[in-house]
């Protein structure tokens, strides 16, 4: 049955409040003031009898409409939020009661529907946006320090690397090695962090290009090998070849060589690693695979949290973790629009497997 939507005159703009008639016969839509004035609009220029439905945001408007029709069918009143989007691209929160009355007029059966803006739910989104702009600030601030620091311990890597060439005294040079890997440790912190805290900032808009992933993967487990020797770890890639991919390919190398590293990181002599890509009906995905030494269900849980001391563990051969490396690789999965989830027990290896959609 055809639906008519009129809104009657205004009841009270300042307390945004405003009523609805839907005439059950002849499908005509003619807001009033009242909504024009809470959606921005003007009512002259916007006067057609779709106005209503085309302010209700997209995910609320079968809701809405499903209302409507659960009440002309139940005849008992019925309640639900939902929102609209003003002219200027904010949203507005509306709690309403629809029922079935009765035109006095015409004594045709309508349904009804008062709505009053809901401004506690406003003023929760506005401390909500709030709180988003100073995480964005704390995230831009932590990039720029990061950033700004790269520069300044390179400088003292590379004194250290000129003390250790020009000195002969064996003690004098264990302790300039030490300086420097502490040195490397802070620029791999830093890299980290930067990286971590870009990807929040850059949003959900990257460049994607045609990539193959099978030239993609053995790139990455190249860059692995003589970490792989000196533990003794074996590393196979499975992918298609000629397996192209649109994807941001410095942002998934990065990916995946965070979880090749934490792979080599907790396996022990001898153990294998895989990597692997395969395309599935309206995904494509990659792997890493080991047979190490797993995680306990509390670290599994929080692993893509962030900075946090609850998922800090030495590698087996007693490698230092920050324990950023993964919400590194899951701010690049997001910025794809793709899903990673995690399988592991332990004492039996995990298994990180990244969802890309087509």
């Amino acid at each position: 049955m055809p639906l008519r939507i009129s809104l009657v005159k205004e009841i009270s703009t300042k307390s945004k409040v405003f009523k609805l008639e839907m005439d059950l016969h002849t499908g005509q839509l003619r807001p009033s003031p009242s909504f024009y004035s809470i959606a921005g609009l003007d009512a002259k220029s916007n006067a057609e009898e779709k106005a209503l439905f085309d302010a209700v945001h997209a995910d609320d408007l079968e809701g809405l409409k499903a209302t409507f029709e659960a009440v002309q069918q139940s005849k008992k009143s019925a309640s639900l939020d939902f929102r609209i989007i003003d002219s200027l691209g904010t949203l507005i929160y509306l709690t309403a009661e629809v029922s079935l009355e009765t035109h006095r007029q015409m004594e045709e059966p309508m349904l009804s529907l008062f709505a009053i803006v809901n401004n506690e739910q406003v003023r929760v989104q506005k401390r909500i946006r709030e709180m988003e702009d100073l995480l964005e600030m704390k995230d831009q601030a932590i990039s720029m320090i990061a950033h700004d620091l790269r520069n300044p311990i390179a400088q003292l890597d590379g004194i250290l690397k000129m003390l250790l060439h020009e000195t002969e005294n064996s003690e004098a040079k264990d302790l300039i090695n030490m300086g420097s890997d502490s040195v490397n440790h802070a620029y791999e912190i830093l890299r980290d962090l930067n990286d971590a805290t870009r990807n929040k900032v850059e949003g959900k808009s990257i460049s994607l290009s045609p990539t193959d992933l099978n030239a993609m993967l053995n790139k990455c487990a190249e860059a692995f090998k003589l970490s792989l020797e000196s533990k003794g770890l074996h590393l196979s890639v499975k992918a298609p070849k000629d397996f192209y991919v649109s994807i941001n390919e410095q942002k998934m190398i990065r990916a995946i060589e965070n979880l090749i590293s934490n792979a080599i990181k907790f396996s022990s002599e001898g153990k294998g690693i895989e990597l692997m890509a395969w395309e599935e009906k309206d995904r494509y995905c990659i792997a890493v695979q080991d047979s190490g030494i797993g995680m306990p269900e509390h670290i599994r849980k929080s692993i893509f949290n962030g900075i946090s001391k609850s998922v800090r563990r030495s590698g087996t051969a007693g490698e230092n973790s920050v324990g950023i490396g993964l919400s590194i690789v899951k701010g690049v999965v997001d910025l794809h629009h793709g899903r990673i989830v995690v399988e592991s027990k332990e004492g039996e290896g995990s298994k990180f497997t990244i969802c890309l959609p087509k």
